[in-house]
């Protein structure tokens, strides 16, 4: 099999997953629930003030609601915000990106721990697919941004097996993660 033919196969998950995630965005969820709401504003709230909706500049823990969410989805949703004003599309960019992100990381994953390339394909489209992930991905939960980021430390501690280099990376994005 050609380069550009393994490419192409290698791309078709990825692709699934982007219409997956992106098409009609408008229907489902077919509305904004308070925690994207909430992240939505605290971000555009920081891109405009550099302030929370309650006044903190720069806050590393986010209160809503008499709640607190992890920092990292409003932050990371600033630049989506700036570009795209203040809307659910924006809200929702970071994890839809995530979502997609996933769907590689699986593929690489399952590529890494079976060196069967095969292997990574087929789980490249099972995730592409999977209800579970598709569910999260498509509103704006920080869950999906956490497992991209627990994936990617995955993939840094099978690398590691390898190198010891990685564990410190792993540990790097392991403490990044708790801020998601």
């Amino acid at each position: 099999m050609g380069a550009r033919v393994r490419l192409l196969v290698w791309t078709l998950p990825v692709m699934l997953a982007v219409f997956a995630r992106f098409s009609f965005a408008a229907l489902a969820p077919p509305s904004v629930n308070w925690d994207e709401a909430a992240f939505g504003y605290n971000a555009y709230s920081l891109l405009l003030t550099g302030r929370d909706e309650y006044g903190y500049k720069l806050p590393l823990v986010f209160r809503s609601f008499d709640e607190y969410k992890p920092p990292l989805y409003v932050y990371l949703s600033v630049p989506f915000i700036k570009f795209m004003g203040l809307n659910e599309a924006s809200a929702r960019m970071v994890s839809k990106i995530s979502g997609v992100l996933n769907v590689m990381l699986i593929m690489i994953i399952a590529s890494l721990l079976t060196r069967n390339r095969k292997v990574g394909l087929a789980s490249g489209f099972l995730a592409a697919i999977e209800p579970w992930t598709l569910i999260f991905s498509r509103p704006a939960f920080e869950a999906s941004l956490s497992l991209t980021l627990f994936l990617i430390c995955v993939i840094w501690l099978i690398k590691a097996q390898r190198q010891s280099k990685y564990y410190y990376w792993a540990a790097v994005t392991a403490g990044i993660n708790t801020m998601a």
